[in-house]
């Protein structure tokens, strides 16, 4: 979902919900989505024996995330890799 889609849903130009979603969620829209975006994706890989190419290409929950981001951004913003995360967890 794109940031004017959001701001016309609410009756806000693009920069004054993004900076009223910044103030109030303490994260810029994107950043906000990708977190969550990530947070189910551990989940996923904690909960399931899915493949990692699995969970980054299936549902909308994960978002069809691109091939080599899952892995990057999840050691990077959850400083972990997605196999030790698997791995830790069990």
């Amino acid at each position: 979902m794109r940031v004017e889609h959001l701001a016309a849903l609410v009756r806000l130009g693009e920069h004054h919900f993004s900076r009223t979603f910044r103030a109030t969620f303490g994260l810029a829209p994107h950043a906000w989505l990708r977190d969550r975006r990530l947070e189910r994706a551990r989940e996923l890989l904690v909960t399931t024996d899915g493949s990692i190419s699995s969970i980054r290409s299936g549902g909308a929950a994960v978002a069809r995330l691109p091939g080599g981001y899952l892995p990057a951004s999840f050691a990077a913003s959850l400083a972990s890799s997605t196999g030790g995360a698997r791995g830790n967890a069990r």
